[in-house]
């Protein structure tokens, strides 16, 4: 239901980048190697899920059915209850007693290092220029998923296809800025210093005062 999840405000609220809103309710973006189609109907949600033809020949159609449903599940963290939250927060604030706050949005579980440089990204910028700039890398630097009326779509790159020795120069190229150098020096970092694959993993474990 839409109290349960707004797709307007939740998808292009400034969490996420890699969602364009085609027609009313209506989204397309990229999740993982996936490039998903979503609309909101009647208070159901109607879903498509794109990949290439050789991820396609690698699973049976009930793997894939699992495999979108999960994601998504995920990815809106549709395990917890937002409407009885927000009875709770209706209680304590007065601006959800006065409808100031739209009902449905939800924090996405997003990649963690998609997160971390779109936050980059973000410094002294609008959601229009950082939709832009995150696009551009993933063009730049991230494996092709196909292509849907006319776009091309990509998957965000890993570290090991952003380690590149003329990063920041490139990105300068792309209008990224001083956020270039920053976005290098990430990645140097998670690569080299923190070198551990279940870093973000961890991270996600610990408690707000140990993170």
């Amino acid at each position: 239901s839409y109290t349960e999840l707004n797709l307007k405000q939740t998808l292009l609220g400034g969490q996420s980048f890699r969602w364009v809103e085609q027609s009313p309710n209506e989204f397309i973006g990229v999740l993982k190697s996936y490039i998903i189609y979503l609309q909101h109907e009647n208070e159901n949600l109607h879903y498509t899920f794109y990949t290439n033809k050789s991820r396609s020949i690698d699973s049976n159609e009930n793997d894939r059915q699992n495999e979108t449903s999960r994601i998504l599940y995920n990815y809106f963290q549709l395990s917890i209850k937002l409407h009885d939250l927000f009875q709770q927060w209706c209680k304590s604030d007065v601006r959800f007693q006065n409808g100031l706050i739209p009902t449905g949005i939800r924090v996405l579980d997003q990649d963690p290092l998609e997160n971390l440089i779109s936050f980059i990204c973000s410094s002294n910028n609008n959601v229009q220029r950082i939709t832009k700039m995150v696009k551009q890398l993933c063009i730049e630097y991230g494996k092709e998923i196909g292509t849907i009326n006319g776009i091309v779509y990509h998957q965000f790159p890993t570290i090991d296809e952003l380690d590149k020795s003329n990063l920041e120069t490139r990105l300068r190229e792309l209008n990224f800025g001083y956020r270039a150098r920053y976005i290098q020096q990430a990645i140097k970092y998670l690569k080299y210093t923190i070198n551990d694959i279940t870093f973000f993993d961890r991270l996600k474990s610990l408690s707000v005062k140990e993170a």
